[in-house]
């Protein structure tokens, strides 16, 4: 089944990249680049508007992945709602805060700040859909299903991916686009439904059942990864809205060109710690399979990531000037380098938190995130005021390495205690 897994997530990871990389510089040359700065910090506000869920869906995975765990039926009703409750809370949060986020966090010029608070409009009446696919995803993933998983994600994706940008292209608006989204994510739930419901039977006089004590249980074991999912968002991506404001929103595009070609580097690893992580949950009890897991899939991580880090540590120029044009090459082939070595270095991260999760030390994750978040703040503030781009990524960095170190002491302390 993990074989299986990691062998569905690389082909669905390899299909979308091929995708995306085909046409984001058709969205950058139709924009430009303060637009398609403030697209990406539009979808960054999607992205962390996942924090709403509380760190529920990782609970989830868990709890579904435990052969212990026997009233799973109930546990699926009660976060139901706890979802529902959470996807209404998110909606009303992004609606009242889009001229906040426009002006304060986006620093749009005037000329863009109508269009920017539309975007947010729709970012926010996308959000309960992308929590409904988180929900049901991770009781599929639970159930190791990780393969329906990505059936869903690959027809969602496509779809918005080619339609968002044949409407840019034809010169339809941020807030346009994004409604393409919500449509995906409605198409990515209708197919995560068909497969949950073979694999749990609801019934009809028992749809409004909710259990105060299971959900008290769940939101218990959810804290601690949502502390360690919200510290890992903001390490991640509160440099884009630090540059956006120290620098300027046209600032964002050569840094998230770079960002986001070495963050394929993480799609091969992820690709292979999300198989890992309900695997891990359904031989908890077995730390010499645990082991033999750990150690084959890191040394896996380390072989693929580590094929990407070369290439485009040698060819980041080139692969820039093909991808965008070759001004854009100039201003975003370093930052690429840099980004390309440190989430190199950082690789173990991805099997350190899934394994801590796994073993109950969710406190841990989410201390060695928090600790991350907060030096990629302020390091990428300081140094962006004196180093641009160069101190935002030197900043970006260091705390991911110093993440990956804190975690790695962790995982080599439960080793040796558990010979």
């Amino acid at each position: 089944m993990l074989k299986r897994n990691i062998i569905s997530n690389f082909f669905t990871r390899g299909l979308l990249l091929l995708i995306a990389l085909a046409v984001t510089p058709i969205i950058v040359k139709v924009f430009g680049d303060e637009k398609y700065g403030i697209f990406i910090l539009v979808i960054t506000v999607l992205g962390y508007g996942s924090l709403f869920e509380l760190g529920l869906g990782s609970s989830l995975v868990k709890l579904f992945a435990d052969s212990n765990i026997k009233n799973k039926q109930e546990v699926y009703q009660t976060a139901f709602w706890l979802y529902l409750t959470l996807s209404l809370l998110a909606f009303i949060v992004i609606f009242f805060s889009k001229d906040f986020i426009s002006t304060e966090l986006f620093n749009v010029s005037k000329e863009n700040y109508l269009e920017t608070v539309d975007a947010l409009i729709m970012i926010a009446i996308a959000l309960p859909f992308k929590l409904f696919t988180i929900f049901f995803g991770a009781i599929l993933s639970g159930y190791e299903r990780l393969h329906e998983v990505n059936i869903g994600n690959i027809y969602a994706t496509v779809f918005r991916l080619l339609l968002s940008t044949y409407l840019i292209y034809l010169g339809y608006s941020i807030s346009v686009a994004i409604a393409v989204y919500i449509v995906s994510f409605i198409i990515t739930l209708f197919i995560y439904v068909k497969y949950i419901n073979k694999l749990i039977y609801i019934e009809l006089a028992n749809i409004l059942f909710f259990s105060k004590s299971l959900a008290k249980n769940i939101i218990k074991l959810s804290l601690h990864l949502f502390s360690a999912n919200a510290s890992g968002e903001l390490a991640q991506h509160m440099d884009k809205f630090i540059i956006a404001n120290v620098l300027g929103a046209a600032f964002v595009t050569p840094y998230t060109i770079a960002y986001t070609i070495a963050a394929r580097i993480w799609d091969v690893v992820n690709a292979i710690s999300s198989a890992t992580y309900p695997r891990f949950n359904a031989v908890i009890d077995d730390i010499t399979e645990i082991k033999r897991i750990y150690k084959k899939t890191l040394l896996l991580g380390y072989g693929t990531g580590g094929v990407l880090t070369i290439f485009f540590f040698i060819f980041a120029e080139l692969i820039i000037s093909f991808w965008i044009d070759q001004e854009m090459a100039i201003k975003s082939a370093y930052i690429l380098q840099i980004f390309s070595v440190a989430m190199f270095i950082g690789i173990p991260n991805w099997f350190n938190g899934i394994l801590l999760v796994s073993i109950g030390k969710a406190k841990i994750v989410s201390m060695a995130m928090f600790i991350t978040a907060l030096i990629n703040v302020v390091l990428c503030y300081i140094l962006a005021l004196y180093f641009e781009l160069l101190g935002v990524v030197i900043g970006w960095s260091v705390g991911y390495i110093i993440s990956m170190l804190i975690m790695s002491y962790y995982v080599f302390k439960y080793f040796k205690g558990n010979k």
